[in-house]
């Protein structure tokens, strides 16, 4: 994606968080950090709202960071495995970006 172009994607943190969301799920990711998506993840995150971001498809390490994953206080980004329990190829990887990771292929 590499920037943030859509409103969009703010206004829905917002209403989620408006409206009782418990969790909300970031299949997206931008190459810089956006000070007006990191001040909406602090205020989902303030207000007892989990957050998780895919840590990204480009199969790249460290020194790689791609947001809203690596912004760690408020969210949890999540790396893709395989059926065999092992990284995906394709995922991104490195403790920066990544807090769990989860079946992401062959599902």
């Amino acid at each position: 994606m590499g920037q943030l172009r859509s409103p969009n994607i703010l206004r829905a943190i917002y209403y989620g968080v408006q409206n009782g969301a418990n969790v909300i799920n970031m299949s997206f990711d931008i190459t810089h950090p956006r000070r007006k998506l990191q001040k909406a993840l602090d205020h989902a995150n303030q207000s007892g709202v989990i957050c998780a971001a895919s840590a990204a498809n480009a199969g790249q390490g460290p020194p790689t960071l791609v947001y809203p994953a690596a912004l760690q206080s408020d969210v949890m980004g999540v790396a893709s495995t395989t059926d065999q329990d092992t990284r995906s190829s394709f995922s991104n990887f490195g403790i920066n970006i990544v807090w769990v990771a989860a079946p992401g292929e062959a599902i």
